[in-house]
Formats: structure tokens, C-alpha cells, sequence
């Protein structure tokens, strides 16, 4: 598109470096549950083999938030083979299974929480898995909410946080295998994405029982940029602790 000789008016703001005034602390658990038809629980020996596999979730990128996590959905189901029918917000859109007295799924889900379901076949869904991302105190997504900020920059990525690792905590073994990417999009849809390796910074004396990594994920949060991972099928939660300085 021609855009020679178009004017437009910007707020051209300064941008400083100095020291962060506050920090905030986000505390994360990814959980999983399999549920029939119904939104009864499936105990793990219950689930079809086909449905045994690790599950993508994804965190902040409110741009692609915005779409059903299309351009993260694309990258990652390429990995997991994976069907996601539905991203939502538990109490701002209707969930599935919300009226029916089978349901026990909905004694897992709370106000705040971004809740993906996957499920076996789009035509005649027999199994549905739900991911869900919830923080340990507030709401998720009001708190992750905050890095949809105003346009001042042309120049490149602003945001009004930044976090420079991730703490990340498991119980299965099996989770560390799990990579993890960093999604940069842009106003276009356009992306790119770089890929770390949890497993990568385990150390030769790190003890059996500890199942806590620091990784060196250092990234400023905007609506553009957002974290895409697996939940392993054996790790039915995983805890990731941001501090986000402001």
C-alpha cells in the first residue's frame, strides 16, 4: 500500500533509562484435565492413548489473545498435533458444560483463569482437554491484561514491564522436555519466534527432588509479545513466577 505524502499526528515520546520504581510478582500454575462429553473428570488411565500427549498453552500476547491464539496455535500444533477448539475467559465468556450437573470440570475452573480446550475431532468431539493458565493470587487475565499498552513508539517494542527470567517449576520429570518459544508478532500478523530448551540448563549436581529451573527468558511485555509452551501429559501442573519490574 502507497503511504508516500499520508500524514498522520503522533505523540513522539521520550524514552529513558533508569532504575525500576516497583516490582510485581506473577505467580502461574498451568493445570490440565480430560473430561468426556459430559465434563465428567477422566482419570489419566482413562484417556484414550491418542489424547496422552503434551499440550500447548500460551501466555500474554494479548494481540494474538485477541484472535483464539491463531499465530501461536499455528507454531505450536505443528509440534503437538493438537485440535484447540476454544480460548476463553472463565466468567467473561460462556464455558462448556456450565449447566450440566455432570460436569466436574467446572469445580476446577475460577473467575480470571484463560482456559483452552482441545479436543479429539472438530465433526464428533468424544474427549475434551483443558489447559488452563490461573494465577495463584487475582485474576490472570486482568493482571496480564496490563501489558496491552498505547502505541508511542514506532521504533520498536515498548512496554511498560519487564521481566528478565522465569522461574519454572515441575512435577513430572517429563515437563522439561518441553520447549519453550517466545513469539514476537506485529501489527500486521507477522511473526518470529526463538525457542529455548529447559532441559539445557539443568546442571550435572542439581538434585533429583529439586524440580525448579531459572531461565534466562528476558523480555519487555507488550501486546505483541507473548510465551508458548507444552504441559506434558505426565505433568499435570506446572508453575511459572515472573517478576515483572515497572
Amino acid at each position: 500500500m502507497e503511504t508516500k505524502n499520508k500524514i498522520i499526528t503522533k505523540n513522539v515520546a521520550r524514552l529513558d533509562s533508569r532504575a525500576a520504581l516497583r516490582r510485581f510478582s506473577l505467580s502461574i500454575n498451568v493445570r490440565r484435565f480430560t473430561c468426556d462429553s459430559n465434563g465428567v473428570l477422566l482419570a489419566n488411565a482413562a484417556v484414550p492413548a491418542s489424547e496422552q500427549k503434551a499440550f500447548p498453552f500460551h501466555l500474554f500476547g494479548e494481540f494474538d489473545r485477541q484472535g483464539g491464539y491463531a499465530i501461536a496455535d499455528m507454531i505450536a500444533k505443528e509440534k503437538a498435533n493438537t485440535i484447540l477448539f476454544s480460548v476463553y475467559v472463565w466468567g467473561m465468556n460462556t464455558p462448556l458444560f456450565f449447566f450440566n450437573p455432570l460436569a466436574t470440570i467446572n469445580n476446577k475452573l475460577k473467575k480470571g483463569d484463560v482456559v483452552f480446550v482441545y479436543v479429539d475431532d472438530l465433526t464428533a468431539p468424544n474427549t475434551f482437554t483443558f489447559i488452563v493458565v490461573s494465577a495463584q493470587q487475582g485474576s490472570y487475565a486482568s493482571l496480564t491484561s496490563q501489558s496491552n499498552i498505547s502505541q508511542i513508539d514506532d521504533n520498536g517494542a515498548w512496554g511498560a514491564f519487564k521481566f528478565f527470567d522465569v522461574k519454572y517449576t515441575w512435577v513430572n520429570d517429563e515437563q522439561v522436555y518441553q520447549p519453550v518459544y517466545s513469539i514476537q508478532t506485529r501489527f500486521n500478523s507477522a511473526y518470529k519466534s526463538d525457542t529455548f530448551d529447559p532441559a539445557a540448563f539443568l546442571y550435572t549436581e542439581q538434585k533429583q527432588d529439586v524440580r525448579t529451573l531459572v531461565l534466562p527468558i528476558e523480555i519487555i511485555l507488550n501486546q505483541y509479545i507473548g510465551l508458548t509452551s507444552f504441559l506434558a501429559f505426565e505433568n499435570e501442573l506446572l508453575n511459572l513466577s515472573f517478576n515483572l519490574y515497572l
